[in-house]
């Protein structure tokens, strides 16, 4: 699972650093990702999270194999760092409480989203397809499920999605808007009527260089 997220990070140009302690792991991880940062140490450990720069980071995935680990991981950077976004792997379901007890923001359980994929791909498999390629960009097309938000300094703030032309200047197609105002409410498929305010998110569909695109519309205009 953190390969995964690795891959992906990697894949989004997203700036992370990756912390593993086997050093059989981490030369193999630096030769697939060659040039990311990795620190070869223990993560669990508030000198390693301090050299990984958890003072500045936004999030923190703990995909260590045992829940225990995990455990420890999530109180030892929830401690340091009340503010950020923690995610955690589970391996068992009566670990889930636990982990959001000690701070984990999401629980993921590869094992019920491994339960829920095979049952989605046996009833909707023409759904599951479309989420592959809008998820992880899986074919020729790269589209791709992304999110974007409003600054208080974006000219669009206050113009409706009919001003603010987001398809015509950017391409993508916007899939909902979650408002910062409304305690997180969303508007899914939003009409031209929407109005965007400072703080909102916008979920989009669309190629790796519309997204870019579009975060500098929303800062510039």
């Amino acid at each position: 699972m953190g390969r995964v997220v690795v891959e992906e990070l990697d894949t989004t140009g997203k700036p992370f650093v990756v912390i593993e302690r086997d050093a059989t792991r981490a030369a193999a991880i630096l030769e697939q990702f060659p040039g990311i940062l990795l620190i070869a140490d223990d993560a669990t450990k508030e000198h390693t999270l301090t050299e990984a720069g958890i003072e500045r980071a936004s999030g923190l995935a703990a995909c260590l194999t045992d829940d225990a680990e995990n455990l420890l991981l999530c109180l030892t950077a929830r401690g340091m760092r009340s503010d950020m976004t923690i995610v955690a792997r589970a391996a068992y379901q009566e670990s889930f409480e636990k982990l959001r007890r000690a701070g984990a923001d999401h629980v993921m359980s590869p094992i019920v989203t491994g339960g829920i994929r095979i049952a989605s791909m046996l009833l909707r498999p023409s759904v599951v397809s479309y989420l592959d390629v809008a998820t992880t960009g899986a074919d020729e097309m790269a589209l791709r499920l992304e999110e974007t938000d409003i600054p208080q300094s974006s000219p669009l703030v206050g113009r409706s999605l009919s001003e603010a032309k987001i398809p015509q200047r950017t391409g993508l197609i916007v899939m909902s808007v979650r408002h910062l105002s409304g305690g997180g409410t969303a508007t899914h498929n939003p009409g031209p009527e929407t109005r965007l305010e400072a703080g909102d998110v916008l979920i989009v569909l669309g190629r790796q260089e519309q997204i870019q695109r579009l975060r500098e519309y929303v800062r510039k205009g």
